[in-house]
């Protein structure tokens, strides 16, 4: 029962799962899932205590006992290389609906950055065609929702998905749909995901190191490329602080050695290189 679980119990299965090769994100995960079940043991759920009154069902949360491991923030992040994204984009098939669907979808978040759910949950009436621009409102992380620039080359590739699919949209149905006849239910994130790895397969792109947060990265880096403006990098990628947008890039930014081969020159005659 959850009330007479301790902290020794907890410490000891988390050091159980590094023991059996779990990453240290992956602990912390486990971790945070297991002290929310106790928080809502504490505050939401009560039996009959010693006494006959309510009482919590757990009065103390184990799960804080075990000290989470430090982990830098992004440090798995990577990222697709202009042509690894165009690799990427001439996969899918854009003859068939679905193919122009996952096309229209990963343009999406290469052209604007967005997370996965503040792409995948839009809905129709999100778009707004303007007479020489289209605009998109999306809401994310928690905030009110925020309208921007939707590039023409995505909007060009949604209707063209639609025209393809035979869509006729109403005012609230989702953009991006598993089926042409569910239009009231967003692709998951699974699906998204699925979609993102099944292309880079296809695309000869090792899909064990992509995914849909990748796009995210690679929006990123393509605007680096563009510009030193921190501010409007932040911007792009809506980050509440632009501390947060060095650590993202710096985690992203691979140094390039130019020097490397003038190295091997100056030492080619020493036994370091044979």
């Amino acid at each position: 029962p959850p009330n007479q679980w301790t902290g020794a119990d907890l410490i000891a299965w988390i050091q159980e799962l590094r023991e059996l090769g779990r990453s240290p994100a992956t602990c912390n995960l486990k971790l945070a899932a297991v002290s929310s079940f106790f928080t809502f043991c504490q505050r939401h759920y009560l039996i009959a205590g010693s006494d006959g009154r309510p009482a919590p069902l757990a009065e103390h949360n184990p799960a804080l006992a075990p000290e989470r491991t430090s982990i830098p923030p992004y440090n798995r992040a990577t990222h697709l290389d202009p042509d690894q994204i165009r690799r990427l984009l001439g996969a899918p098939d854009r003859s068939t609906a679905i193919g122009a669907r996952d096309f229209a979808i990963l343009l999406a978040y290469v052209y604007t950055g967005r997370r996965s759910s503040e792409i995948r949950r839009l809905r129709w009436d999100d778009i707004r065609v303007q007479p020489d621009r289209v605009f998109y409102t999306w809401t994310g992380k928690g905030r009110t929702g925020r309208t921007d620039e939707l590039p023409a080359p995505v909007y060009r590739a949604i209707v063209a998905y639609h025209q393809l699919a035979g869509r006729t949209l109403a005012t609230d149905d989702f953009v991006f749909v598993a089926t042409v006849g569910r239009s009231d239910r967003p692709l998951s994130i699974q699906t998204v995901n699925q979609i993102v790895k099944r292309t880079a397969a296809a695309a000869g792109l090792d899909p064990t190191r992509i995914h849909t947060h990748t796009l995210r990265h690679s929006a990123a880096m393509l605007r680096r490329q563009l510009t030193d403006d921190l501010q409007e990098i932040q911007s792009f990628l809506n980050h509440a602080s632009i501390a947060t947008t060095q650590v993202y890039l710096q985690r992203l930014d691979r140094r390039t050695d130019d020097r490397w081969s003038e190295i091997e020159t100056l030492l080619s005659d020493q036994e370091i290189n044979k």
